[in-house]
């Protein structure tokens, strides 16, 4: 029996369903088709099961996810070499491939002279899906070792603290590589990548419409090219001024916000707790003890300054003349949104009462009143952030932002 189910097909299509039986589901919710979108579809169905309180998600034809393969995945390659091509050809024509293949096909591309380069994006969920165990880890490490493959992975955190085990974690596998941290673009950078692309689609853009379009994305490339596109779909309709604005971020904001709901689920509640701070600081009618630097975060969080480094790291900080900023004002909008109870969302005084009741939240008593804003969820995190800073600050931060 499952009360409410999320059917996953990544590239096809998402039903949200709620029904008493799996194979009697109810009420299609929403669905939309995924496309080259793939990735956005994912992280919007997994954000609907968690605002439904899903309580069992079913992934159908995911390539990692934890449910056993139909078929095995097919091998394609190409080469202007025909010894090769006919290799390559042999392999894919196969039911499955073992090492000692794998090894053989490399082998016979190194005699070529020739060097394999793979590229791995997303390699988090590999490592994080217990589907591959040591003996997966172990081969691919042999055959960079030993068969001149390059191994390139992308992940958002380092390799080692996104394994599903022990056992995995401790694999030699991951000692062959060198950490590289992609940092989003300067402003300088951002603004080059945006004049280059929009340059293209032969539309006269403002200086002013191109700030709009650095200021939504940030430095992180993806951003700020899912802004252009659609700036110049925006012109192409005619709008112009403010309804070009309008129709930019709202646009933006609904292709952009699952990424924000990804970032900020894969945050640790002392990350979220540093970005609400600087969120609220940023926000303060300015002063020296307003200014969100190091010195006034870590005064009121004591993890922020390991909490800045790995939040610069992943791009959703940024640091300019020593003070921190959310790298897009979309993405504290987002926050704003996810915190704060919408109208007609507010918890009852009474369950404030029993909250506050629970003990070693007294401190809290003189703010009571501010807490039905948020929703209950975030009550502990915002508790922790209220230790130092104004309740009534981060409520008029976020309402500000919401409305």
């Amino acid at each position: 029996m499952v009360e409410k189910v999320i059917l996953h097909q990544t590239y096809d299509i998402i039903f949200a369903c709620v029904g008493r039986m799996i194979q009697y589901p109810g009420d299609v919710l929403g669905g939309f088709a995924a496309g080259g979108l793939w990735l956005s579809a994912c992280i919007s169905g997994l954000e609907v099961a968690r605002r439904l309180e899903v309580t069992l998600v079913l992934t159908v034809g995911a390539l990692l996810a934890e449910v056993p393969h139909t078929r095995p995945v097919r091998i394609t390659g190409l080469a202007y070499d025909a010894e090769l091509a006919a290799r390559f050809k042999e392999a894919a024509e196969r039911n499955g491939l073992d090492l000692f293949d794998l090894e053989d096909l490399f082998g016979q591309v190194a005699d070529h002279g020739l060097n394999l380069v793979m590229l791995l994006d997303e390699f988090e969920y590999v490592t994080q899906n217990p589907n591959f165990g040591s003996d997966f880890f172990g081969g691919l490490r042999a055959l960079a070792i030993h068969h001149n493959l390059s191994l390139i992975p992308a992940t958002r955190r380092e390799l080692v603290d996104l394994c599903h085990s022990d056992e995995i974690k401790g694999s030699p596998f991951f000692n062959i590589f060198a950490n590289v941290v992609l940092r989003p673009f300067a402003r300088g950078d951002a603004l080059k990548l945006v004049d280059g692309n929009l340059a293209e689609s032969g539309i006269e853009i403002p200086s002013e419409e191109r700030d709009y379009v650095q200021k939504l994305g940030g430095g992180h490339p993806f951003f700020l090219q899912m802004a252009g596109y659609y700036l110049v779909e925006g012109k192409a309709q005619g709008l112009a001024g403010e309804s070009l604005a309008g129709f930019v971020q709202a646009r933006f904001s609904e292709q952009a916000d699952p990424h924000f709901s990804y970032c900020w689920s894969h945050s640790s509640e002392s990350e979220k707790i540093t970005l609400l701070t600087v969120l609220a600081l940023s926000q303060a009618k300015p002063s020296k003890h307003n200014i969100p630097n190091l010195e006034n975060l870590a005064r009121l969080h004591s993890r922020a300054k390991l909490d800045t480094v790995s939040l610069l790291k992943r791009g959703l900080l940024e640091e300019t003349a020593g003070a921190f900023a959310l790298f897009s004002p979309s993405f504290g909008q987002w926050i704003s949104r996810e915190v704060t109870a919408g109208p007609g969302e507010e918890e009852p005084r009474a369950d404030v009462e029993a909250w506050l009741a629970e003990g070693g939240r007294e401190r809290l008593q003189t703010v009571k009143g501010a807490l039905p804003r948020f929703k209950k969820r975030y009550w502990p995190l915002m508790g922790e952030v209220l230790k130092e800073l104004s309740f009534e600050l981060i409520a008029g931060v976020a309402l500000r932002q919401f409305l």
